[in-house]
């Protein structure tokens, strides 16, 4: 097996252990908001090996959004751990700490990433 074989590899089971079974570390307290960071760390394996194999700038542009939006998640997470604000059934941890409806802001976001990215497939088939 090669290095870049192997490095795949430990990064896709880095990214499951994280992904379905850390959380069980966490105080059982958290278990729940340690689940969510998890899952989020895992996509940032993941996103991290899509852009080592796949080196095109609308790839790791791309990559580069949703691995923010993921580091976005921990960060709340973390910070409600630390010091938590009141929250109602449905509230979502970021939108709620910043009063801004993060899930319009993506939304939009994401048909923006959308129209660009086939601008792109059309500039390629040209």
């Amino acid at each position: 097996m090669k290095l870049a074989e192997s490095v795949i590899a430990a990064g896709l089971l880095a990214a499951w252990y994280i992904g379905h079974h850390a959380y069980r570390l966490a105080p059982v307290e958290i278990e729940g908001h340690a689940w969510n960071i998890g899952g989020a760390a895992s996509k940032l394996i993941l996103l991290a090996l899509l852009s080592l194999l796949m080196w095109h700038p609308v790839v790791h542009t791309l990559a580069a959004w949703v691995a923010a939006e993921e580091i976005q998640a921990i960060g709340c997470t973390v910070a409600y751990i630390v010091n938590p604000w009141p929250m109602s059934p449905g509230d979502e941890k970021c939108s709620r700490a910043l009063g801004l409806p993060l899930q319009a802001v993506c939304l939009i976001a994401l048909l923006w990433a959308g129209a660009w990215l086939l601008d792109k497939l059309k500039e390629g088939r040209s």
